[in-house]
C-alpha cells in the first residue's frame, strides 16, 4: 500500500507542477499620479495651442513685411537683428553658347 501511495504521488507530483499558475495582478496606478497626468496632458495642449498662435501671427507679421518691402525687396534681419528691406539680386542670365 505504501509502494501505491509513493507510485501514485510520484506520477501526480510533476503533472501539478506543470499547470501554469495564475498571472500576479498588473499594479495600480494611484489616484494621484493619474490627476499629475491629466493636469500635465492639459498644460501640454494649452502650450501647443499657445504656439500655434504665436507661429499664425509671427507669419502674418512676416507676410505685412513682405508687403511693405515690394516687388523689388525682401525683409531679412541685419546685424543687429532688426527686420529691413533687402533687395532681391536677379536670377544670373543663362550663359549663350559661344559660336564656332
Amino acid at each position: 500500500m505504501k509502494l501505491a501511495t509513493i507510485a501514485i504521488l510520484s506520477l501526480t507530483l510533476p503533472l501539478v507542477a506543470q499547470q501554469p499558475r495564475a498571472p500576479d495582478p498588473a499594479p495600480k496606478i494611484t489616484d494621484a499620479h493619474r490627476a499629475e497626468f491629466f493636469k500635465r496632458q492639459l498644460a501640454l495642449a494649452n502650450a501647443q495651442q499657445a504656439f500655434q498662435a504665436a507661429q499664425s501671427q509671427a507669419q502674418q507679421a512676416i507676410a505685412e513685411m513682405t508687403k511693405d518691402c515690394g516687388d523689388k525687396f525682401r525683409p531679412q534681419l541685419d546685424q543687429q537683428g532688426d527686420p529691413v528691406c533687402v533687395a532681391i539680386p536677379e536670377p544670373p542670365k543663362p550663359a549663350v553658347p559661344a559660336k564656332k
